[in-house]
């Protein structure tokens, strides 16, 4: 979606003016807008004052950005499933009963560490029935 070069006080102002009674045809010739545009601002900010229609585009925004958020989350849950899945075996992977927490130095996801030098990805791998997990790298692995 473009960034609209109006702000939102100014496209509430043309709403305003238009339910004051100015002709719709002056508004759209002196802002430059189409009566779609206008059409899709009343929808949008009709019945609000400046500072609810400030605050409805800051829900926005920060709703887009939690957005991006749960779907990098989402993305890297999946390329964590898969590195597991691939690593320890689909039926281990299944029945494992260990928490799966890597150590400081492990980077699971297999990001860039510091100054852009990149760290292995890991694996959690069961020693023995009463032992607890150890990881190893399986950058060799994969």
């Amino acid at each position: 979606m473009s960034k609209s070069k109006f702000s939102t006080e100014q496209i509430v102002d043309a709403i305003n003016e238009v339910e004051m009674g100015v002709p719709l045809a002056i508004l759209m010739r002196r802002m430059g807008i189409s009566a779609r545009t206008f059409y899709k601002w009343r929808d949008k900010f009709s019945g609000l004052n400046r500072d609810q229609a400030i605050e409805l585009r800051r829900v926005e925004f920060e709703n887009k950005n939690l957005k991006k958020i749960v779907a990098e989350l989402t993305l890297d849950k999946a390329i964590l499933h898969d590195i597991l899945s691939k690593t320890i075996g689909d039926e281990r992977w299944k029945n494992a009963d260990f928490e799966l927490l890597p150590p400081k130095s492990c980077d699971p996801i297999g990001k860039a560490g510091p100054r852009g030098m990149a760290k292995a990805p890991c694996s959690a791998q069961k020693r023995g029935p009463d032992e607890e997990p150890r990881w190893t790298h399986v950058a060799n692995e994969l």
